[in-house]
């Protein structure tokens, strides 16, 4: 593991509490552990994913991680579809 992944011992942990209302953001390929539980006055609680496609292995950069266009043109067919 050492070999291959040379930069694992200079990792470091960040801890993040989401409140209700809140939302975290991870970047594609982040690696990542949830604890997750309702809160103390017994209200309910629900964790939601959504998995967009993990980024490709060549392309190599944190902002431009797939080397085809698709997803950005998906997007913006959906959000923005053409008028009439």
């Amino acid at each position: 593991v050492k070999e291959r992944f040379g930069l694992i011992r200079e990792a470091t942990m960040e801890e993040v509490e989401v409140k209700a209302g809140e939302m975290l953001y991870l970047p594609a390929g982040w690696f990542h552990q949830v604890f997750s539980m309702g809160d103390e006055g017994g209200g309910g609680h629900a964790a939601f994913n959504f998995w967009f496609h993990p980024p490709d292995a060549g392309a190599g950069k944190f902002d431009a991680p797939y080397t085809s266009d698709f997803w950005p043109r998906d997007w913006a067919a959906r959000a923005f579809p053409q008028q009439g």
